[in-house]
């Protein structure tokens, strides 16, 4: 077993935290190599947005905070900075698969933890999709610019294994973690 880290927006570490997001879809610069993020029975460690305490260590996570919040704080740093302690999420790969990115389900669509209906949206933008495949291609087109042409992108589906709900990165008091099964 690998364990590599994995970078998640602050609305898709949200949908991970809340049961909604186990898939992902990240674009396969090689097809024919094996998955850059693991294999089947390998983790990842997300990594997200966060700000740590300077004063008690004590790190805070852009997706807990409030829209206002995130904004205006200066100190938040990027979630590619992030250690591995600071990491509260941890994710189990269940499989990977190599597709064409159009040729995603409508269950798909919905496992990568799009707002749910009746209006199907992809946050932060409120625009209201009729189908979890309409809100997946708006998210797309916003991350990547386009959604032609058909690329190949690497499937990743996983569950959540681990929360950690107190993590300080100035102590040893990264204690209250809660194992998910």
């Amino acid at each position: 077993m690998k364990e590599r880290p994995i970078i998640f927006s602050a609305p898709m570490v949200n949908a991970i935290i809340q049961g909604r997001k186990t898939q992902t879809r990240r674009i396969a610069k090689k097809t024919n190599r094996p998955c850059p993020f693991g294999t089947p029975g390998d983790r990842l460690w997300v990594r997200e947005r966060y700000t740590p305490c300077e004063v008690t260590g004590i790190v805070r996570y852009a997706a807990d905070a409030l829209p206002e919040t995130v904004t205006n704080r200066p100190r938040w740093m990027s979630s590619i900075h992030m250690p591995r302690l600071a990491s509260r999420l941890v994710l189990l790969i269940n499989n990977v698969r190599i597709e064409q990115l159009h040729n995603m389900t409508e269950a798909d669509a919905r496992a990568e933890g799009l707002c749910c209906p009746p209006q199907w949206n992809t946050p932060p933008n409120p625009t209201a999709h009729d189908t979890a495949s309409s809100a997946f291609r708006d998210l797309w087109c916003r991350l990547h610019g386009e959604w032609l042409p058909n690329t190949w992108v690497w499937v990743i589906q996983f569950e959540r294994i681990e929360l950690r709900t107190h993590v300080c990165l100035n102590t040893d008091k990264n204690d209250s973690v809660m194992e998910v099964a």
